[in-house]
């Protein structure tokens, strides 16, 4: 299935609000602040350093900083292993009932796909519709705030200028998009991570 194809399908999803089918828990976080150690998870380490198992269905888990700032700190998350590829984080931002794989999923996009969630952002905003019921997607990775996400080491000063206006132009469209249609914002983030 080709990207065209993958978000068209996310698209009816999303317009029929079928969030059914959601995929399987990827992330646990400390939302809370009452989980601190990997054994208040469910987590038990392995033989192989910095990898632990989950004691009940040995599924393999790794400890991964997040960058969502939840009014505490930055903190620390586990992520099933092997962690989803970019549709697949995208499916569950767009389809999970569970708050931690949305803050999870979005994180991981953000840091390793931000010409991926530039790309799926442009799509999602060709018709309106689409972004009135995709809302919470932009929210959560706060598209709305105009800072440059893409990747700046070893690119000259042009390009990372370049990559700042693209990402400006997604913001401001949104944030006009967002009072037309007097959308509220859910979620939080401070990027970048410290």
């Amino acid at each position: 299935m080709d990207k065209c194809q993958y978000l068209q399908k996310v698209r009816l999803d999303i317009v029929a609000k079928k969030k059914k089918n959601a995929p399987p828990k990827h992330f646990m976080m400390n939302l809370r602040d009452t989980r601190r150690t990997p054994e208040d998870f469910g987590l038990v380490e392995s033989s192989v350093p910095d990898i632990y198992i989950k004691d009940n269905d040995g599924t393999k888990w790794i400890k991964r900083p997040m960058i969502y700032d939840l009014g505490r700190e930055f903190f620390k998350a586990f992520c099933k292993i092997p962690i989803p590829d970019y549709s697949g984080l995208l499916a569950i931002v767009l389809n999970s009932d569970s708050m931690e794989d949305e803050y999870g999923a979005a994180s991981i996009m953000l840091e390793l796909f931000p010409e991926e969630v530039y790309d799926t952002c442009m799509d999602l905003l060709e018709d309106e519709l689409v972004f009135k019921t995709c809302w919470d997607f932009f929210d959560l990775l706060d598209i709305e705030s105009a800072f440059n996400r893409s990747e700046t080491q070893g690119k000259p000063i042009e390009k990372v200028e370049q990559d700042y206006a693209k990402w400006a132009a997604l913001a401001y469209r949104v944030s006009e998009l967002r009072r037309k249609y007097k959308l509220r914002n859910r979620y939080r983030i401070v990027w970048p991570p410290t």
